[in-house]
């Protein structure tokens, strides 16, 4: 089982670590955590921010959500040695003593076999779990907690899912408005730009996660992720070629030998690769509000497709559904043009 999660954090000032000043808060560590991670004014260090939210933690005992997001940096590698069984005893023991939502749905996951976990764990986990609060701001682990369980079993359905992936998104969680744009396809238009505006604020003040997810911007360097302690990058890069990359996700614990992992889209039909393809120009058309951003979309659609002039093959047959499906997203990219047309030509 391999989980990945946003990293989400508490924007409550921020503090130093000169002699002679007080100890910071929980909530200020966690910003300056945040700092480290985003590369605001620092260096971005993955590593750093580990050790400010370990510290936070204080295994289980200090700042709850400081253990939540140290949890998800063991899961996902960033800053700190991969592997499952640090990810779970800190579930375990946050769960077990501090009865939160988010871990306790992560030691539950995390478990190799349940039967085996001790009585009160398996109490708390299901007290936990069975009444959780709803997605709100007030109520970040439970976001989490819900997010984490339907990636890994998928037992919402539909709206439900669409609903949570909102909630979460409109909290702050890069995960949940990523997934809105991952999943657009009959999606609401409304949501979708939500979620693209989201995700841009959130790449503006450099959270990598929403860059790589985010409408009209890049994603942050796989090179400069690695370089800040980012070891799934590291082992991307190794897959690609880059043996001191390599090395060093492997010195950290990770994985260097399923590659497989960094393959994002399955192999798809011709027709599929181009209403996918239009579909993400549909997407990024559909946040845009001004004459400009419209124009920069269509720019790099009407390239891609003089690029896609020399692969038409016309023995190809293009079916029905396919067809009506191209014509959806092309309606749908086209109501979203004109209306940001329409508002670049509004005068104050």
């Amino acid at each position: 089982m391999w989980i990945v999660v946003a990293l989400t954090g508490t924007a409550c000032g921020g503090w130093s670590s000169d002699a002679g000043h007080p100890a910071p808060s929980s909530a200020s560590a966690l910003e300056q955590a945040r700092v480290y991670e985003r590369g605001t004014g620092v260096a971005r260090d993955y590593h750093a921010a580990a050790e400010v939210y370990r510290t936070a933690c204080d295994n289980g005992h200090g700042n709850v959500a400081a253990c939540g997001a140290l949890i998800r940096a063991q899961l996902r590698a960033r800053g700190v040695e991969a592997g499952r069984s640090a990810s779970r005893a800190l579930a375990d023991a946050v769960c077990l003593e501090r009865r939160d939502p988010f871990a306790c749905v992560a030691a539950d996951l995390l478990a190799d076999h349940k039967a085996a976990m001790p009585q009160a764990l398996r109490d708390a986990i299901n007290d936990v779990t069975s009444d959780l609060e709803p997605c709100d701001i007030v109520h970040l682990s439970e976001c989490q907690a819900r997010l984490l369980a339907d990636q890994d079993d998928g037992r919402l359905t539909g709206r439900r899912r669409s609903q949570l992936r909102l909630q979460s998104c409109r909290v702050g969680i890069v995960e949940g408005c990523a997934a809105i744009l991952q999943h657009a396809r009959g999606a609401d238009h409304r949501e979708l730009a939500e979620a693209g505006r989201q995700l841009q604020t959130a790449c503006d003040v450099h959270d990598a996660d929403a860059c790589a997810a985010a409408p009209d911007r890049a994603p942050v360097p796989p090179h400069d992720l690695c370089m800040a302690a980012d070891y799934e990058a590291c082992a991307a890069l190794g897959c690609q070629g880059d043996a001191a990359a390599r090395q060093r996700a492997a010195s950290h614990g990770v994985d260097v030998t399923n590659c497989h992992r960094f393959d994002k889209q399955p192999e798809r039909s011709r027709s599929e690769e181009a209403i996918a393809k239009m579909a993400e120009f549909k997407d990024k058309m559909c946040v845009c509000v001004d004459k400009a951003c419209a124009d920069r979309v269509t720019e790099d659609m009407t390239r891609w497709g003089q690029e896609q002039a020399g692969r038409v093959d016309l023995d190809v047959r293009i079916s029905e559904d396919d067809t009506k499906a191209m014509a959806t997203v092309v309606e749908e990219m086209t109501r979203c043009m004109t209306k940001a047309m329409m508002a670049g030509s509004v005068s104050p």
